[in-house]
């Protein structure tokens, strides 16, 4: 809920009005950020994905590993591409 949407285009704004229930505020999601780190019970907890300041499983895709491996493969192009 910032001020992001100021450029977007009708379909998009008509997207950020649907969504917006459920999108956190600028101080909201601040809040949720600094909490994940610096809560001294989340010190040991790593590779958890988090969803507004809450554990949360991640999506289908997001645990789909061939396409994490191919991914990485394309980055590592790109990244070689743009050294040459």
């Amino acid at each position: 809920m910032t001020n992001l949407r100021a450029d977007a285009g009708p379909l998009m704004k008509l997207l950020f009005f649907v969504l917006r229930p459920t999108l956190l505020t600028p101080e909201q999601s601040a809040e949720a950020v600094s909490r994940l780190a610096t809560d001294p019970a989340l010190q040991t907890v790593t590779g958890k994905y988090f969803s507004k300041g809450e554990q949360a499983a991640p999506s289908e895709q997001a645990q789909d590993l061939a396409a994490a491996k191919r991914l990485w493969a394309v980055t590592e192009e790109l990244v070689a591409s743009l050294s040459n």
